[in-house]
């Protein structure tokens, strides 16, 4: 009776071995792509931060060439590259004071940039003065 029993304490060990041996395979497999994901959200923040503000060195180039420069009212698209695009939403104009807001999305993450510069009729290029982060999502 022994024998039998014997058998049957070693094939439970090996059913409670692979359960737990499957399981910590299953819980470091999500780990990691969890980690991947994040690392991928992050670097698509990043990027959609850099295109926010290229379109905000657009729209001083476009008020370098005419000082009048208004966006669409929709907000004019540029197209940075064959898949990416941003968006100037608006150009405020003070006495000396330019405001530019701008945004870009890649995927699910929205980056929107609001720049001041520092300009006038005359001068011949905005000049940067700052930037801050609106959002993003």
């Amino acid at each position: 009776m022994s024998y039998r029993k014997n058998g049957y304490i070693a094939l439970l060990t090996a059913v409670i071995l692979t359960a737990i041996l499957t399981a910590t395979a299953f819980a470091v497999g999500t780990s990691t792509f969890l980690a991947r994901s994040d690392v991928l959200e992050h670097q698509q923040y990043l990027q959609a931060q850099h295109y926010a503000r290229s379109c905000v060195y657009v729209a001083l180039y476009a008020l370098a060439k005419d000082y009048s420069y208004q966006p669409e009212t929709a907000g004019a698209v540029v197209s940075l590259s064959p898949h990416t695009t941003c968006v100037i939403h608006s150009v405020h104009r003070g006495s000396t004071e330019v405001l530019i807001r701008t945004s870009a999305k890649i995927h699910r993450t929205r980056s929107t940039i609001e720049a001041r510069a520092t300009a006038t009729s005359t001068a011949a290029v905005p000049i940067l003065t700052s930037w801050k982060e609106l959002y993003s999502i």
